[in-house]
């Protein structure tokens, strides 16, 4: 079993998946919990019901689903595409956000001192 799998079902039976700074595709399926993305360019496929993500440095993806979403971001781009009930987005430092999906509710707050924020999809709340 790879270092991928094997964090996988980490996260799948801990709640917990800790990766390292390398470019990497994380599988992030299970009930909720914490994944720690790291530096490197990073593709996480989410499907939890609650979901915590911390991306680190690096443009990195996330693509899936949670009935609660948190993404903490710092350097980099940041791109999610799918959907949630609530998804709340902190960017810390320089880099463009983009979401693309449906939201229940949507909460995204950039205080770096570069970037954009692009918003494609639908929310019955947002700010």
């Amino acid at each position: 079993m790879g270092k991928s799998s094997s964090r996988s079902a980490q996260y799948f039976f801990t709640g917990n998946y800790i990766a390292d700074n390398d470019n990497n595709n994380i599988d992030a399926i299970g009930i909720g919990g914490r994944i720690y993305a790291r530096g490197g360019d990073d593709h996480i496929t989410l499907g939890s019901i609650a979901a915590k993500v911390y991306t680190g440095e690096g443009d990195d993806t996330v693509v899936g689903g949670a009935a609660y979403l948190e993404i903490e971001d710092t350097l980099g781009d940041l791109s999610i595409k799918g959907g949630a009930g609530y998804a709340e987005i902190n960017k810390s430092e320089s880099g463009h956000v983009s979401f693309s999906g449906a939201a229940g509710g949507i909460s995204v707050a950039h205080s770096g001192d570069r970037g954009n924020l692009g918003f494609t999809g639908v929310a019955a709340y947002n700010s």
